[in-house]
């Protein structure tokens, strides 16, 4: 619960545009976030973390614009954060939608949920 209050309070810095000051840019679309998670300095790289964190422990147990993921109980953020990246470069078509959307397609793809009988 902790963990996804730290989250929770890493992407609403964010979307305020408050993490690092006026002079970064909000998360918004896959195309930022992906620029985001890609800076090599420890406060960017952190706040990527935070993000996709953030939407996977929401994702995990809730649909996000419709879309279900269904990842495994050891799945940890870091995976989450890897598949995210590799799907928003796979997809550059996408770079525009929301991120937390991206992310959501993202862990869809690799974590589909079954189909109960």
């Amino acid at each position: 619960m902790r963990l996804f209050a730290c989250a929770l309070m890493a992407v609403t810095l964010l979307y305020n545009g408050t993490a690092f000051g006026d002079d970064n840019p909000v998360v918004e679309g896959a195309d930022q976030l992906y620029r985001l998670c890609n800076y090599s300095d420890q406060p960017s790289k952190s706040a990527c973390f935070g993000f996709i964190g953030g939407v996977f422990e929401v994702a995990a147990n809730n649909p996000i614009d419709g879309i279900r993921s269904c990842p495994p109980s050891l799945t940890n953020v870091l995976k989450a954060q890897r598949l995210t990246l590799k799907w928003i470069a796979a997809h550059p078509n996408k770079k525009l939608e929301p991120a937390s959307r991206a992310i959501a397609e993202a862990l869809a793809e690799a974590f589909p949920c079954g189909k109960s009988k």
